[in-house]
This record gives C-alpha cells, structure tokens and sequence, in this order.
C-alpha cells in the first residue's frame, strides 16, 4: 500500500486478516443434565444449544485475544511519516 492509495481508502475500511486457530473448544456437561435431556427433545435441545453457545463463545474469546495481540504489535505500524 502507498501513500497515494492511503489517501483514496474511506475513513473505515475493512481488512483480512489471516489467522489459522487450531484449537479444540470443550464444553463441560454433568451427568444430571444428560439424564434431563434424554427425557425430551425439548430438554436435548435445550442443552445442545447452551454446548455449542459455550464452546462458541471460548472460540470466540481466542479469536479477539489474537486479533488483538496482531493489532498491538508495534511492528504492524510504521513509526515514520
């Protein structure tokens, strides 16, 4: 990117960002739930959603702590203008 295309970007703009996580999320279940959930398909829906909001939001906590260790590195800017 040049000075000349830095000047025709909107004032926000987006970007990729390439970041592979190679990581397993779990989830933590007990035994009474389990019991709970094969009681109904009301119940095992119930707790299928609550696991994957659970293991979502740890993938997700990851993802911003790695966006934002990329974003403050001081040797993704340019400290000469």
């Amino acid at each position: 990117m040049t000075e000349k295309d830095l000047k025709k970007l909107p004032p926000v703009f987006s970007c990729k960002l390439p970041i592979i996580m190679d990581d397993v999320f779990y989830t933590i279940f007990n035994k009474k739930k389990m019991k709970q959930a094969l009681q109904s398909p009301v119940h095992q829906t119930t707790l299928i959603d609550r696991l994957i909001d659970s293991m979502k939001t740890k993938a997700i906590t990851t993802l911003n702590k790695k966006i934002v260790g990329i974003i403050s590195d001081k040797d993704n800017y340019k400290d000469s203008a």
